[in-house]
């Protein structure tokens, strides 16, 4: 039976950044799609009774829903671990960042969005990056905080200077994921990913660099086939654990997405896929099991589990990788770009 262990609450829509790769810019950033209070109560006392470990809160900006605080209370209540994803800009208010001690989340999850303030009006479209500054200083001076950085065509060749600044904020560790496919009008796209060859180029020539920079405490969440990287990049970032292995939470069927009426997808960007809803499908922990291990879902999850390509089913690596996010092959043919490879670069 497959039972999630992680699972991720979008609160809320609104967001005091306009991130042009964000997958919110095709949902909105209304204000008025939050998370009623009491369906987010319910759906985490539904989550704990079925063994779901931790919940992460995500938006939207999930520091400008009305009801963080008194969530927070009530899951250090249970208690359930919480996590938040957030851009930090609120935390630059001293009034704010106080009450938010007094009602913390079990940790935070910083999103550095740009370097400087031309990337941040490049990107967000915001004129205020030091107070996201200082409201990131202030979050990663909790304990080991890891800062993460999306590689989009935004920062392309500004890598390394992206990486320097999550460092210079006090991130303990910083983790870099890959720019994805987004939904535009009901299809997948991929404008702000940057091509493959380009993308394995950047990284590896700052590799060493950026290694150094956070005295090896750098991971990555490349969501793409491991045979479009260099052999020995793949290896030594599995050697010292800086890639992580066995495909995202998707194709591991470890975690759900609620939308913010309570609806669940598999991955959030696919807010368009819906495969139940709080409160029609189930209300309860076994309804949601029921739901969660039927034939729509199981269906969803044969599908992308099949290999992209041919010259996945002799790869070495394929169980590493998964043949990259199911997502990516909504926009690029696989063929041409997949190659099966050998464990020790044969």
């Amino acid at each position: 039976m497959n039972i999630p262990k992680v699972a991720w609450l979008t609160v809320n829509r609104a967001c005091n950044l306009r991130c042009q790769w964000c997958y919110g810019t095709s949902l909105g950033f209304a204000s008025e799609s939050e998370m009623d209070y009491e369906t987010a109560k319910n759906i985490v006392l539904l989550l704990k009774d079925v063994g779901v470990e931790s919940i992460v809160l995500i938006g939207g900006e999930p520091t400008l829903w009305k009801d963080l605080f008194r969530f927070n209370d009530f899951c250090n209540s249970l208690p359930i671990k919480t996590n938040i994803v957030t851009n930090c800009y609120k935390f630059h208010s001293e009034h704010f960042w106080l009450q938010y001690q007094q009602h913390p989340n079990s940790r935070i999850e910083p999103s550095l969005k740009a370097f400087d303030e031309r990337s941040s009006l490049l990107i967000t479209k915001s004129r205020e990056f030091e107070k996201v500054r200082v409201g990131m200083r202030r979050a990663a001076g909790e304990s080991k905080t890891m800062i993460n950085v999306v590689y989009s065509t935004l920062i392309e060749g500004n890598l390394l200077e992206m990486v320097s600044a999550a460092v210079d904020l006090g991130a303990y560790s910083v983790r870099i994921g890959v720019c994805k496919p987004m939904s535009i009008g009901g299809k997948f796209a991929a404008p702000f990913t940057v091509p493959f060859g380009r993308m394995a180029s950047e990284i590896t020539s700052n590799y060493a660099k950026m290694v150094d920079i956070t005295k090896g405490r750098l991971s990555f969440a490349l969501s793409t086939p491991f045979c479009v990287w260099p052999a020995d990049f793949i290896q030594d970032g599995i050697a010292h654990k800086r890639i992580g292995v066995g495909g995202c939470q998707f194709q591991k069927h470890s975690g759900v997405v609620f939308d913010t009426d309570g609806t669940v997808v598999l991955c959030n960007t696919m807010f368009e896929c819906p495969v139940g809803k709080y409160g029609v499908d189930f209300n309860d922990s076994l309804s949601f099991l029921a739901m969660i291990n039927g034939e729509k879902v199981n269906s969803i999850y044969r599908h992308i589990s099949s290999y992209p390509s041919e010259e996945c089913i002799g790869c070495d690596f394929f169980q590493e990788c998964q043949g990259g996010c199911p997502i990516m092959w909504t926009v690029y043919n696989p063929n041409g770009i997949v190659h099966s490879i050998k464990k020790g670069g044969e």
